[in-house]
């Protein structure tokens, strides 16, 4: 805990200096490989590095209508995560982000583009979304797909362009973190450190103070340096909740739970605490199809490779086979089980109990037994997906590149 009479420190404010370094942004030296498409950003840099560099250029030609009238065309960028940095002709574009819950996002943003040949290069990193849950090691990170929007001829797709790649950013390469590393390249010294300028190394050495008090550092951003313009677009794409239910349907939701995971357990447990094996047989297959849904349904949500039709069938088909078992336990606990004439109040509490809980759950989970709104809704969103996408091969040049330049007359 830090100790709240904890001071700020302003000796040696005015001459304290700092070293900056600025990288180039795109591939230095020569690309670790050039390839046609997009590689899957963790198994490509995994074990050596977070960041992975793509670059490809595109040709434009002076005829083009936005360089007349002074409008930008829309870079349009659809990735699984986890985050990006945009770059045109080395000037920095803007950055996309996913979040915690849900890392793929889209990013969209005006570009300036010059007559011939431009250089687009996006720099894109994995930084631990999210950071564990079952089979972390098969989801995917890294470009869906790459479009620029405002040409003559239409929206340019660069997806299946030749794109460069390489693995790490410059100053991972040289090491400047470490002390032999800063002293191979040349620094530019300032009492100011430069704020808002991406891809920049930053370097301070100071003196230890003197004592064994506890000092504080402070490397928070005091305000922020970029704008994420893709907020408004991630909104829609983050927002994966199957149901969005009112107060009264979140009600519904906890009597289900208590019904079908706390009586239910308490009602096995009671069984195996009186010796009852006839109330244990009838309600434990209900208890095991409980834990297998469960069980399915974290593998299934930790999982962004399924759509959320598929993660409200499986609890659709476990409530259906349930309705079975509850139609079983039924029969059993309301014809082959009887109530001797001698039973005590607390036997006679326990069956009517027992009967209870069974005509419960089969209520219940014949009232789940509805079509989900996500299949209305995600059927929805894929059609409006599929009919964009068919506008936007209309309105494309049909041209599939061979190079890393694309050329635009």
């Amino acid at each position: 805990m830090i100790d709240e009479n904890l001071q700020q420190s302003n000796k040696g404010a005015v001459t304290f200096k700092w070293d900056v370094l600025k990288e180039n942004a795109g591939i230095w030296g020569e690309a670790d490989f050039v390839k046609t498409g997009f590689v899957d950003l963790i198994n490509t840099t995994k074990d050596t590095t977070d960041y992975l560099w793509h670059t490809t250029s595109i040709y434009v030609g002076e005829n083009e209508e936005f360089l007349k009238n002074g409008s930008k065309p829309v870079l349009l960028i659809n990735s699984t995560g986890h985050a990006l940095h945009a770059f045109v002709n080395q000037e920095y574009q803007g950055t996309g982000t996913g979040n915690g819950t849900h890392s793929p996002f889209f990013f969209k943003n005006p570009i300036p583009l010059r007559p011939g040949k431009n250089e687009i290069a996006l720099l894109c990193l994995t930084v631990g979304l999210p950071t564990a849950g079952p089979f972390y090691d098969f989801l995917r990170a890294g470009l869906i797909s790459v479009k620029i929007k405002g040409f003559n001829n239409g929206t340019v797709d660069l997806s299946s362009s030749a794109w460069s790649y390489k693995i790490g950013v410059q100053g991972e390469q040289l090491k400047l973190y470490q002390g032999d590393g800063w002293s191979s390249v040349k620094w530019t010294t300032t009492s100011e450190p430069p704020k808002g300028q991406a891809l920049t190394w930053y370097k301070a050495v100071v003196d230890a103070p003197s004592g064994d008090e506890p000092i504080g550092l402070d490397i928070s951003r005091k305000k922020t340096v970029y704008k994420n313009v893709t907020r408004e677009a991630n909104s829609s794409l983050t927002n994966q909740e199957i149901f969005k239910g009112s107060r009264l349907f979140r009600m519904y939701v906890i009597v289900g739970t208590a019904v079908d995971l706390f009586l239910l357990l308490a009602y096995v447990l009671g069984g195996f605490a009186r010796g009852d094996e006839h109330a244990v047989r009838s309600a434990t297959p209900h208890l095991f199809l409980l834990s297998c849904q469960i069980l399915t349904e974290n593998v299934i949500s930790g999982l962004s490779l399924f759509s959320p039709p598929v993660r409200a069938l499986v609890p659709m088909i476990y409530t259906v086979r349930r309705i079975f078992v509850d139609v079983d336990w039924i029969h059993d606990v309301w014809l082959n089980k009887t109530l001797s004439a001698t039973a005590s109040l607390r036997d006679i509490i326990w069956y009517w109990f027992g009967k209870g809980i069974a005509v419960a759950n089969l209520g219940y989970f014949s009232m789940n037994l509805f079509l989900p709104r996500a299949f209305e809704k995600y059927l929805q969103q894929k059609g409006e997906i599929h009919a964009k996408s068919a506008e936007e091969k209309r309105s494309s040049p049909i041209n599939k590149p061979q190079s890393s330049e694309k050329k635009i007359e």
